[in-house]
């Protein structure tokens, strides 16, 4: 699985739908694991499990907060609206703006309009508010928006400055770079507004391909103010860049953060292992496989380590598993070959390493292998057509392969 497909897996599978969380409960490691373990349990869509679950640890700590709120994002996702609002009645919810948001699209669900205007004016009247963007771009409120009282609202709880960040990111959507990057220079004038200045520019620069621009942008931000979601989009950005020790970095900060998303420790596994760091990819492999013993991609690194440390055997045994149970993997056959080429079964290598290609032409490290077994059998021919392949597609080492072997 690619760095930009276990991307996609955390943003839609991992984060809950309502990450702010304004309570003063720190996760303690009784905590933390009943949320891990109904958050592996949503991953897999297995709601109701989740739920029960939390619901266990609820009927053990009724007053915890973190819990109801967990619960309530579980039962909305279910479609179970009158259980959600329930939940959040039994818990603070005044000066949080997500989750009176959250209260006011169950009202809606329900068809309790009046209620839904109750929760919807709290959302914005909340010190930390959620942002007009975001509001006016929520298909689940759009008939709450068109109406007069919205506009009414905006005006009583929004400020110049917050329309002002507004009209940016408004101008940034329909593709108006110019005028927003006037606007910006405004926000830029404003102290309570540079943080939202520099998301935008940092928006802007990895929109056009700048990408060491948008980090330099999201690292200002982010030393004004540490957000969750501006964190997971600087990460994205160094990925893009390659900077793994950065990527590495960040990962480790969403996990200070939001411990609690399972995915995040097989982020940082892989991280790791991409900087050969196996003792700390280990680590986390460790705390991912604790709640997730099945998951294939946890597993398949669990392999993968094994492979480097020179246990081929437990490595081959699991890989052999994974191929049983997803036999259009690349990676898999990528692995067991290699794993074939390291205890001298070249055949299978050589057919597995084909298998690769088949199930993924842009594998370059399958070539380079493939390549390597031909040279040693002696089919030059089918080696340099292999090198060639990897060398297309910017291998280096294919590149010093064909010179070295006088094939270029």
């Amino acid at each position: 699985m690619g760095y930009m497909k276990l991307k996609k897996m955390l943003i839609i599978c991992v984060i809950s739908l309502f990450t702010q969380y304004s309570f003063s409960q720190v996760l303690d490691s009784t905590r933390l694991d009943i949320l891990l373990k109904s958050n592996v349990l949503s991953n897999q869509n297995l709601l109701q499990d989740a739920a029960t679950v939390l619901g266990d640890a609820i009927s053990n700590s009724p007053s915890d907060s973190v819990l109801f709120v967990k619960r309530a994002e579980i039962y909305f996702q279910m479609q179970h609206f009158q259980a959600t609002i329930q939940d959040l009645e039994k818990i603070n919810i005044e000066n949080n703006s997500e989750l009176c948001l959250l209260m006011c699209k169950s009202y809606l669900k329900i068809k309790n309009l009046d209620a839904a205007k109750v929760y919807l004016e709290k959302s914005m009247k909340c010190t930390e508010r959620i942002s007009l963007r975001k509001l006016k771009t929520d298909l689940d409120i759009a008939t709450l928006v068109a109406d007069i009282q919205f506009d009414k609202w905006v005006n009583q709880y929004y400020s110049k400055d917050d329309k002002l960040v507004s009209s940016a990111q408004q101008n940034y959507n329909h593709g108006n770079i110019e005028e927003t990057l006037n606007t910006i220079e405004d926000l830029k004038k404003i102290d309570s507004q540079k943080f939202n200045s520099f998301v935008l520019l940092a928006e802007i620069k990895s929109s056009t391909g700048e990408f060491k621009d948008a980090v330099k942008f999201y690292d200002k931000a982010l030393k004004i103010n540490e957000i969750y979601a501006i964190r997971l989009k600087k990460y994205e950005v160094e990925m893009l860049l390659k900077n793994y020790q950065k990527a590495y970095d960040d990962i480790n900060k969403l996990i200070e953060s939001k411990p609690e998303n399972i995915e995040l420790y097989l982020f940082a596994t892989k991280l790791a292992n991409t900087l050969k760091n196996n003792t700390l990819a280990q680590k986390h492999l460790n705390f991912y496989l604790k709640y997730n013993k099945n998951s294939n991609q946890g597993n398949f690194y669990k392999s993968k380590i094994l492979f480097e440390n020179q246990d081929n055997i437990t490595s081959l045994e699991i890989v052999n598993q994974l191929i049983e149970d997803d036999i259009s993997n690349s990676e898999y056959y990528l692995l067991r070959g290699r794993i074939y080429r390291e205890i001298e079964m070249f055949d299978f290598a050589y057919r597995d390493l084909s298998m690769s290609l088949d199930l993924n032409p842009k594998c370059t490290e399958a070539y380079l292998l493939r390549g390597e077994l031909r040279y040693e059998k002696g089919d030059v021919d089918g080696a340099k057509h292999d090198w060639l392949k990897a060398k297309e597609q910017g291998s280096y080492k294919a590149l010093n392969l064909l010179h070295t072997n006088l094939l270029d």
